[in-house]
């Protein structure tokens, strides 16, 4: 069993990196060949492509991550649904959860799938 304590870590750092434009850190969070799926479903394939994702962003606004709830524990594999709440530069709030494929790598544990779902 995986300790769930680790994937919220890495959550936790996203939203850091994320919120501080912190491309390169942001980026190392993820597999080489990480996918992110944003919310109009794009595929965002592979860290240089991501930490460019994070470049691309206006400045501001603020992440609230809430705690992961395991689906799948696979050993060195493990999904997990995680709440989320962004609020935007503008003033804004953006509500959704996150789902996560977490991988185990030489490196630890990294992020190898990561789907972004708003509230509608």
């Amino acid at each position: 069993m995986t300790n769930p304590s680790v994937h919220f870590d890495l959550l936790q750092a996203y939203g850091t990196h994320f919120d501080g434009r912190d491309a390169a850190s942001f980026a190392a969070l993820f597999t080489e060949d990480a996918v992110v799926v944003t919310p109009l479903g794009k595929s965002i394939i592979g860290r240089e492509k991501i930490a460019q994702m994070v470049e691309r962003t206006p400045a501001g606004g603020q992440h609230e991550i809430g705690i992961p709830v395991l689906l799948n524990d696979g050993g060195d594999v493990v999904t997990s649904r995680t709440d989320y709440s962004a609020r935007m530069a503008d003033g804004t709030t953006l509500t959704g959860s996150y789902e996560n494929t977490f991988r185990f790598t030489d490196a630890g544990w990294l992020i190898a799938e990561h789907t972004i779902l708003p509230d509608t």
